[in-house]
C-alpha cells in the first residue's frame, strides 16, 4: 500500500472535512434564505425561474453530506473530497450569483465584483463539473482505474481552467448573475469584461458543452470498466 504524503494528512483530515461541510450546509441556507425570503425582489425572482430553481439547487446540499460523511471516514480516498468540490462549487456559485443579482437590480455596482463568484457553476465546463468528474474517475478507491486516464484529468483540468477565464473576459453573454431573462441593470458584464475577445470567448464556451460531454461519457465508462472486472473477479 502506497504510503500517504505528510501534507496530505495534514490538510485532508476528518476535521477539514466536517468544517468544509458544514461551510457548504451554511451557504446552502444562506443561498435558501436570501431566495425565498423579500431580500430577493419579485422581479429578480420570476427571472431566476421562480419556485423551480431552489428545488433545483438546494437537494445539492445532499451531495455535501455524502462528500463530508465519505471523507471524514475515509481521508486518504480522494472520492469524498471530490464530491465535497462539486457540492462548495455549486453552493458558492449559487450564492455569489445571487447576490450579485440582487444587488445590481437595487443599483449597487459592487455586484458586478461579486458576481465573479458564480464562475464557480456557471456553463457546463465549471468547478462543480470538475468535482464530479473526479468522482467518477477516482470511484471507489481514490485513485484512476491506470495511469493512462491521466490525460482526462488534465483535460478536464485546462478545460474547466479556459471556460473560467472565458466566461469571466466575455462581454456579450452579460454577467455571471442567477436570472435566466434579462432584467434591465441586472445582467452587466464582469468588471474584467473584453468585448474585443467576445469571439474566441463565445466559441469557447459555446464548444465547450461538446468537449465536457465527452469527458463525462470517458469518466462514466470507467466505472463500468471498473465494474465489471469487479464482476470478472467474482
Amino acid at each position: 500500500m502506497t504510503a500517504v504524503p505528510m501534507w496530505r494528512r495534514r490538510i485532508f483530515t476528518p476535521r477539514t472535512a466536517v468544517v468544509v461541510t458544514a461551510f457548504d450546509l451554511l451557504i446552502f441556507a444562506g443561498f435558501g434564505a436570501m431566495y425565498l425570503s423579500p431580500i430577493t425582489p419579485p422581479a429578480v425572482w420570476h427571472a431566476a425561474g421562480g419556485a423551480v430553481t431552489p428545488s433545483v439547487v438546494l437537494p445539492f446540499v445532499m451531495l455535501a453530506a455524502i462528500g463530508g460523511l465519505i471523507a471524514s471516514r475515509r481521508p486518504a480516498n480522494w472520492v469524498g473530497w471530490a464530491i465535497i468540490l462539486a457540492a462548495t462549487s455549486l453552493g458558492i456559485g449559487a450564492f455569489f450569483s445571487l447576490l450579485s443579482t440582487v444587488l445590481l437590480f437595487r443599483g449597487i455596482e459592487a455586484g458586478r465584483w461579486v458576481q465573479i463568484g458564480g464562475v464557480f457553476w456557471t456553463g457546463v465546463a465549471n468547478p462543480a463539473f470538475l468535482g464530479l468528474t473526479l468522482a467518477l474517475l477516482l470511484f471507489p478507491d481514490g485513485h484512476l482505474r491506470s495511469g493512462r486516464w491521466r490525460w482526462l484529468v488534465y483535460a478536464e483540468l485546462v478545460l474547466v481552467a479556459l471556460c473560467a477565464v472565458a466566461v469571466l473576459v466575455n462581454k456579450s453573454q452579460g454577467g455571471l448573475g442567477i436570472t435566466y431573462v434579462n432584467i434591465k441593470g441586472v445582467d452587466q458584464p464582469t468588471p474584467f469584461a473584453i468585448s474585443a475577445l467576445d469571439g474566441v470567448t463565445n466559441a469557447l464556451v459555446n464548444q465547450s458543452l461538446l468537449a465536457e460531454f465527452v469527458i463525462v461519457a470517458l469518466a462514466i465508462l470507467s466505472v463500468f470498466l471498473r465494474l465489471r472486472g469487479a464482476d470478472a473477479e467474482l
